[in-house]
């Protein structure tokens, strides 16, 4: 501590400096607020300036479920953002066709009135898709269907090569023996020899009992008919030889293949239950063409074969025409709407073969009523407001 007084000298001394320094005092604090005015103005341009791009186009963060997935098919959302600079919603989705049957259709329960809104639909790279407003009596849905079929596993548009020749079922009994289990489509083939070799493009084909000239209805009704179209193994029990059941006869279930479109079935087989020990799943399935060696209990058109019946016995190194799964086909639909919108779940529905099947997704649900009747924003005030659609800068 410094105990000596203080000179005469050295307070004159500070008090010149004071006097010297003073004016400059005012003008160092007035431009440390002015730096302070200067960022805050530099912060606050910057954020407007943000703020008018996030009002130009926006990505919507929306709650609820982004994925609905059945039987290999799906439809998940893929984006949605909205255009403040030309009020328009714009919302995605990736759709999977990768099923044993394509899609057919799918449908999106949106609101009706959405439909006076629509800017643009496109469906993968077509811009002008087939779609339509309103019920879905297939799947009990309402809202926007989508018409355009899938290619892929047995699908509506399959394009795979045959496309729609005539099949033919290569035996004309299928003997069958209790606690046996079979494939109807093991037993199918094309009817062309040239084609034998070829897998059976099985959207192309059905199962019927009645229709398109058959007239066999069984007991009990359409005996595993849905097992038959969907590709499913059926096993065959002592309860299906029962007296009363059948068609042609008891424990007899005759079956008609028919290609799509054509009014008149290709051909038809006759599955027989029975307990005999000795019937040969086997020796009934296809060989590719016919060899000439039918043992009378197949339809051999060979010129060896007893009867008319094609060969049962499979040649070696020979391969069955059976079904071989396609590759999936995936698409993304885009849906653009004037305005804004509020999302939330709505219903949705694929069909795909027979069968259908409903979930839920995310979607629109309810339009912002941002607009006046003249399309303009009805922001008041000019040009002045965070929601100015013309603050958006032009690109």
């Amino acid at each position: 501590m410094n105990t000596h007084p203080e000179s005469r000298f050295m307070r004159m001394q500070r008090g010149q400096a004071m006097t010297e320094y003073w004016p400059t005092i005012p003008a160092a604090i007035a431009v440390l607020v002015g730096a302070g005015f200067l960022v805050q103005f530099i912060v606050g341009s910057f954020s407007q300036t943000a703020d008018a791009l996030n009002n130009c186009i926006t990505t919507e963060e929306v709650a609820g479920p982004d994925n609905f997935s059945s039987n290999g098919h799906s439809v998940q959302t893929n984006s949605t953002t909205y255009d403040a600079d030309n009020n328009r919603t714009t919302f995605s989705f990736q759709v999977t066709s990768g099923g044993d049957h394509a899609i057919s259709h799918w449908t999106l329960g949106l609101p009706l009135e959405f439909q006076n809104y629509v800017v643009a639909i496109s469906d993968g790279d077509n811009t002008n898709p087939t779609t339509e407003w309103g019920f879905d009596p297939t799947t009990g849905i309402t809202g926007l269907k989508f018409d355009d079929g899938y290619s892929g596993n047995g699908g509506g548009n399959n394009n795979n090569d045959p496309t729609n020749h005539e099949v033919q079922f290569c035996t004309y009994n299928l003997n069958l023996t209790y606690g046996q289990t079979f494939n109807i489509r093991d037993y199918v083939e094309y009817k062309d020899n040239n084609l034998q070799s070829q897998p059976v493009d099985w959207s192309q084909v059905s199962f019927v009992y009645t229709g398109a000239g058959a007239n066999d209805p069984t007991n009990p009704p359409d005996w595993h008919l849905n097992d038959y179209n969907n590709g499913n193994s059926v096993t065959v029990s002592a309860a299906d030889d029962a007296p009363g059941l059948g068609n042609h006869g008891d424990g007899e279930y005759r079956i008609y293949i028919v290609r799509n479109g054509e009014p008149q079935f290709d051909d038809h087989m006759t599955v027989r239950v029975s307990s005999d020990p000795d019937n040969n799943l086997v020796d009934a399935m296809c060989s590719t063409q016919s060899n000439g060696n039918g043992n009378g209990n197949g339809n051999s058109n060979g010129n060896n074969g007893n009867g008319n019946g094609r060969p049962r016995a499979i040649p070696e190194n020979i391969t069955k025409a059976r079904y071989t799964p396609l590759s999936s086909e995936v698409r993304i639909v885009t849906v653009t709407l004037s305005g804004q919108y509020e999302f939330g779940t709505v219903d949705l529905a694929i069909k795909a073969g027979n069968e259908f099947w409903v979930g839920d997704i995310t979607a629109p649900i309810t339009r912002i009523d941002n607009q006046n009747n003249n399309g303009e924003s009805n922001n008041s005030g000019g040009s002045s407001g965070g929601n100015d659609h013309n603050s958006c800068l032009n690109n």
